[in-house]
C-alpha cells in the first residue's frame, strides 16, 4: 500500500500517503475515474492540505474555500467595553442566533456565506447538543443585545478534540466597527480561563476575520481547503 482515502457517492476525503511515496497526482488519477462512476452530482473534497488540493486542482476540481486553524493561549482580561453588555445564550434563543449569523454571512464569498437560514439553525443546535458534558461553561458564549433587545453580536464556544473551540464570531453589518467582536474574543477568555490552556478557531483565509484574529493574538496553521468537482 503506498497511499489512501475516504471515497464516497458525491465526496472524498482523508488521504494519506504512505513514504516513500510521494505523488499524491498519481493517486488522484487513479481513483476518479471510479469517483465519477459512483457519484450522480458534484464530488465535494473538504480538508485538504496544499498538497492535495493542488493534486485535486489538476483533476478538475475548482477551489472554494481555503480555511486554517488559529491557536493562542487563554488569557485573563477582565476590561469592560464601554456601553455594551453582553450576557450569556440561551438554548431558547436558537432561532434568534441563527437569524443573527445568516445576516452577518450573507453575501460573503465563503462557504458560510452560502448557506441558508435552516442550516445556521441546525448549526446552533448542534452547539447546544455538543455543549453538555463539554467542560466549556455556558458563558463563554455570548451575546450583545441593544437597547431594544435586538441581538447584534455573538460568539459561541464549544469543545473540539479536547480543546475550547470558537465555533462562530459574528457582528451584524450594521453594528461593525465598534469592537463587539474583540469584546466577545475576550469575555470568552475570562470565562475559559481555568478549563483549559489553549483556544482555537477556523476561518477562512484572507478574510478581514482572518486580521481581526491575529490582532488577537491567535496564530495560524497549515491550510486546509475545500474543493468541488461538477
Amino acid at each position: 500500500m503506498v497511499a489512501g482515502l475516504a471515497l464516497l457517492p458525491n465526496g472524498i476525503g482523508d488521504p494519506f500517503l504512505v513514504p516513500p511515496f510521494d505523488d499524491p497526482d498519481r493517486v488522484v488519477q487513479a481513483v476518479l475515474p471510479l469517483l465519477k462512476e459512483w457519484s450522480d452530482g458534484p464530488i465535494l473534497a473538504q480538508g485538504m492540505d496544499r498538497h492535495w488540493a493542488t493534486a485535486l486542482g489538476g483533476g478538475g476540481f475548482v477551489l472554494e474555500e481555503t480555511r486554517r486553524w488559529m491557536i493562542r493561549p487563554i488569557a485573563a482580561y477582565g476590561q469592560a467595553l464601554a456601553g455594551v453588555e453582553a450576557e450569556p445564550v440561551r438554548a431558547d434563543d436558537t432561532r434568534e442566533i441563527a437569524g443573527l449569523l445568516h445576516r452577518s454571512f450573507q453575501g460573503l464569498s465563503t462557504n458560510d456565506g452560502q448557506r441558508d437560514l435552516a442550516s445556521f439553525a441546525e448549526a446552533v443546535d448542534r452547539h447546544f447538543s455538543g455543549r453538555e458534558g463539554s467542560g466549556i461553561p455556558d458563558s463563554a458564549s455570548a451575546v450583545v443585545r441593544e437597547g431594544d433587545g435586538t441581538a447584534t453580536a455573538v460568539c459561541l464556544v464549544n469543545e473540539q478534540r479536547g480543546l475550547p473551540t470558537i465555533q462562530f464570531l459574528a457582528t451584524v453589518p450594521e453594528a461593525r466597527g465598534r469592537g463587539l467582536a474583540s469584546h466577545l474574543v475576550h469575555r470568552a477568555m475570562d470565562e475559559l480561563v481555568g478549563v483549559g490552556d489553549w483556544v482555537k478557531l477556523a476561518v477562512t483565509v484572507g478574510t478581514p476575520a482572518e486580521g481581526l484574529y491575529e490582532r488577537l493574538g491567535f496564530k495560524g496553521g497549515p491550510s486546509i481547503s475545500s474543493l468541488v468537482l461538477e
